[in-house]
């Protein structure tokens, strides 16, 4: 298809100069902007099976035909109908020999029916009804100028109702994006928040790990050094027991020896003083003996015996 030199316009000249364009002439640039008018998997991308049924309800069959109270299926509006010509009606006798009769309806008039009937979307095709109707819309040709106007003006609003929805789908789906952005980014704050705390909370309880690993050592320490001390003291107790006992045994051999002691000197003592007062006997004797004789006597040593010479 070949560009539109329409499209390369300035924008308010291009409003201007399409208040003039028919209606094919509009959804034939409609159709070459947007891909999607064209292709019903891209369309399908779009919309969603409930979006696309219901568009084609409010755009399509309710712009054709309306509902009558008490009865089931909707009527093609009578707009269009007075503006069809009436239904061709044949007679003829049957091979009974009845005679029947027998209408058939303007060709346009049954494709409205189809389009109208046509209220069943599969997931797997929803978006083909749609552009199958804007189809036809814009290449039935009744050759009655109200009508086709109608039916193209149908296409038209069809193909605008479309973009105004694409645009809202696209504008929410942005929306949603920028809040799925900030509450990622919330997210993300608070998930670097949370691993600030609890990195603080590690270090914190690293901290406490570390000063009550200190004050075990610390304890370890004291108490070591504690039974180390009880140790020593309880050796030296028992040193000093030991000295004490043999200070004690060493007192009792010492009083031993110094009863043996005296025992001995006190025996020797007393024979001393019995030697000695018997020397003083003997040396009074000789005293004695010596003065009334007055001659030279002898002593013979270790016998205290008196010789005269």
């Amino acid at each position: 298809m070949e560009t539109f030199p329409i499209n390369r316009l300035p924008t308010d000249l291009n409003r201007y100069i399409y208040k003039f364009v028919n209606y094919d002439i509009k959804v034939e640039l409609a159709m070459y902007s947007n891909t999607y008018l064209t292709k019903k998997n891209e369309l399908m991308s779009i919309f969603n099976t409930t979006q696309l049924h219901n568009i084609y309800k409010h755009c399509i069959v309710e712009n054709i035909s309306y509902k009558e109270k008490g009865v089931h299926r909707r009527i093609i509006n009578k707009e269009i109908l007075n503006k069809l010509p009436t239904s061709t009606t044949y007679n003829f006798v049957d091979k009974y020999g009845v005679e029947q009769e027998y209408s058939i309806n303007h060709p346009i008039l049954m494709t409205l029916e189809d389009i109208k009937s046509n209220s069943t979307f599969r997931k797997s095709n929803s978006g083909g009804p749609l552009l199958q109707a804007i189809k036809y819309f814009m290449t039935m040709k009744t050759h009655i100028t109200d009508l086709d106007y109608m039916f193209q003006k149908i296409a038209y609003n069809t193909i605008n109702a479309l973009k105004y929805y694409k645009q809202k789908i696209e504008m929410k789906n942005k929306k949603l994006a920028e809040i799925s952005k900030e509450k990622k980014i919330v997210r993300q704050e608070i998930q670097n928040q949370l691993h600030a705390d609890k990195t603080i909370q590690k270090e914190r309880l690293n901290k406490i790990k570390i000063q009550e690993k200190e004050r075990k050592n610390k304890e370890k320490v004291i108490h070591k050094e504690i039974l180390n001390e009880m140790k020593l003291q309880e050796k030296q107790k028992k040193f000093e027991e030991k000295s004490q006992k043999q200070k004690n045994k060493d007192s009792q051999r010492k009083i031993k020896v110094i009863s043996k002691l005296d025992k001995f000197f006190g025996k020797k003592l007393k024979e001393s003083i019995e030697k000695k007062k018997r020397f003083n006997t003997i040396k009074e004797k000789i005293n004695m003996k010596l003065i009334s004789n007055m001659k030279r006597h002898i002593i013979i040593p270790y016998t205290i015996q008196i010789t005269r010479v």
